[in-house]
């Protein structure tokens, strides 16, 4: 695994061993993980697409 010097999101250095090994700084990282529980699946997006064609 290749470790980042900078923030994947902001672009800012990361600090730490745990940032560099994520690829994301703490408040970045958070942000990310927030929009991933938001996503749908693809299955989830068959089934809606489904529904609402009918």
């Amino acid at each position: 695994m290749i470790e980042s010097t900078q923030c994947g999101r902001c672009g800012r250095p990361l600090k730490d061993a745990k940032s560099r090994d994520r690829g994301y700084g703490p408040v970045c990282y958070k942000k990310v993980q927030e929009v991933d529980e938001n996503q749908m699946t693809a299955d989830e997006v068959e089934e809606e697409t489904e529904c609402l064609n009918g």
